[in-house]
């Protein structure tokens, strides 16, 4: 497997979204906020954030939540990427519980998109994306959703609970996961898929030529749309190819 560092450190540090400190917080009065940013074309985001981007727009970023939250939370370019996150305080991040009518919502833009991640119990959805390649990535509980990936090469994976869905078209694509999360990519349209699963969950996915699919646990893997599968398997998991 070759999950990104990334989402291994994600998924530790904020795999948390609540803690006993963060509870006594109070989130404060609804308010809304624009961040000035620089140019990027990569977005992390790490918490219980939900986050809705568009492509094909000027670099800008709003955001709708209670004012200590938004207080406590950073907005940075950092080589090209757009993190979101908490501010650290005292060595270590402030986090709070995400219950109903306290989420913190950001309405990003930006001309053009190559990767989104996010780390911990946040939700990404993302508008079309397209250009030589995307990845998408999930370390955690959240969830990542694409309307319409038009792309060459596609990568998504997920370190943990979490699940990623889309539609579109990718000339290749790569899916892998290390947990228990799902990857819902039937509506994607790949002429080769790779596929790669470790623990218990399970992928859909649809390529018109190859499908090599590796499993290593109970996961299961449906391929649709007439490839030939090379199938590896080392566990219980089931693999259906039509």
């Amino acid at each position: 497997m070759r999950a990104s560092s990334w989402l291994a450190v994600g998924a530790a540090a904020f795999g948390l979204s609540a803690c006993s400190a963060s509870e006594a917080q109070e989130t404060g009065p609804a308010t809304s906020r624009n961040y000035p940013v620089a140019a990027f074309d990569k977005i992390e985001v790490a918490g219980p954030y939900q986050v809705t981007i568009t492509t094909g727009g000027q670099p800008a970023v709003q955001a709708r939540g209670g004012s200590n939250i938004l207080d406590r939370t950073v907005v940075e370019v950092e080589n090209g990427t757009l993190k979101i996150h908490p501010r650290k305080e005292k060595g270590m991040n402030w986090s709070w519980s995400s219950r109903r009518g306290e989420e913190v919502r950001f309405a990003v833009s930006v001309p053009h998109l190559v990767s989104a991640a996010t780390a911990g119990s946040g939700n990404l959805s993302v508008g079309k994306v397209a250009g030589q390649r995307f990845s998408g990535s999930v370390a955690g509980s959240g969830e990542l959703r694409l309307a319409d990936v038009q792309v060459s090469d596609l990568a998504l994976e997920i370190a943990g609970s979490g699940n990623v869905q889309g539609r579109g078209r990718a000339t290749q694509a790569h899916y892998e996961i290390a947990g228990s999360g799902n990857i819902k990519a039937g509506g994607i349209a790949a002429d080769r898929l790779q596929v790669e699963i470790a623990g218990s969950g399970n992928i859909e996915g649809q390529a018109r030529s190859t499908a090599d699919v590796d499993i290593a646990g109970s996961g299961n893997v449906t391929v649709t749309g007439g490839a030939k599968c090379n199938v590896s398997k080392a566990g219980i998991g089931n693999v259906s190819c039509s």
